[in-house]
C-alpha cells in the first residue's frame, strides 16, 4: 500500500497519466537546464499536495517539461546539500516557540530563496534514482548542488523517513504542465 507516493492525472482527475521517469530512462533529465522549480505543484480538490517539481528547458530531442516528485508533502522527506528541502509550520514553530508565525514564513521565503538560487539555471549533471533512494546532482557556477531522498531519518536530518514498501522509481514523473491532479 502507498503512503506517500501518489497516483496523478495531468490537468484533471480524468486526464492522462503523466510519463514515469523510470520508463523514459534517466538520460531524459541529464544535462538540462532548469529554468523553474516550485514546493507546491499538484491538487487534490481541497488544497495541494506539495509535490516539487523543476521545470527542464527544451533540447533537441525533448520538449519543455516538468520533473516532479508525486510525494506528499515532498519537501519533508528529501535534502538539499544535506539540509530538509521544507520545514512546516508546526515543526518550526515546535523548534522555535517564541518565534511566532511571522517568523516561520520569513524561514520559509528564505529557505525556497537559497533553493532557487541554487537550483535556477543549474543542469543535471547526475541522477540516481533506485527503489530505496534518489540523488540529484545539479551544477551552477562550478558548484554541485545535491537533492536527495535519505532512506531512512538521522541526525540532524528530521524529515520523515522513507517507507520501505514504496518505490521511489515510481515517485518520479514527467509532465508538459505543472498541473498534476491527485
Amino acid at each position: 500500500m502507498k503512503r506517500y507516493i501518489l497516483d496523478c492525472r495531468e490537468g484533471t482527475p480524468n486526464g492522462p497519466a503523466p510519463k514515469l521517469l523510470s520508463e523514459q530512462g534517466i538520460d531524459r533529465i541529464l544535462h538540462r537546464t532548469i529554468l523553474g522549480w516550485s514546493p507546491n505543484i499538484g491538487l487534490y480538490g481541497a488544497g495541494g499536495p506539495g509535490f516539487w517539481g523543476f521545470k527542464l528547458a527544451e533540447t533537441d530531442q525533448y520538449p519543455e517539461e516538468w520533473l516532479i516528485l508525486t510525494v506528499w508533502n515532498a519537501g519533508d522527506c528529501l535534502l538539499i546539500d544535506g539540509e530538509k528541502g521544507e520545514v512546516v509550520a508546526a515543526e518550526f514553530i515546535a523548534m522555535h516557540p517564541d518565534a511566532g508565525v511571522e517568523a516561520f514564513y520569513r524561514h520559509y521565503v528564505a529557505r525556497v530563496n537559497e533553493i532557487t538560487e541554487k537550483v535556477v539555471g543549474s543542469k543535471i549533471v547526475d541522477a540516481q534514482i533506485t527503489p530505496a533512494s534518489s540523488e540529484i546532482l545539479f551544477q551552477k557556477g562550478g558548484e554541485t548542488h545535491r537533492l536527495e531522498i535519505p532512506q531512512g531519518s538521522s541526525e540532524p536530518y528530521q524529515g520523515r523517513s522513507w517507507p520501505s514498501g514504496e518505490n521511489q522509481r515510481e515517485a518520479w514523473v514527467l509532465s508538459e504542465r505543472n498541473e498534476l491532479w491527485a
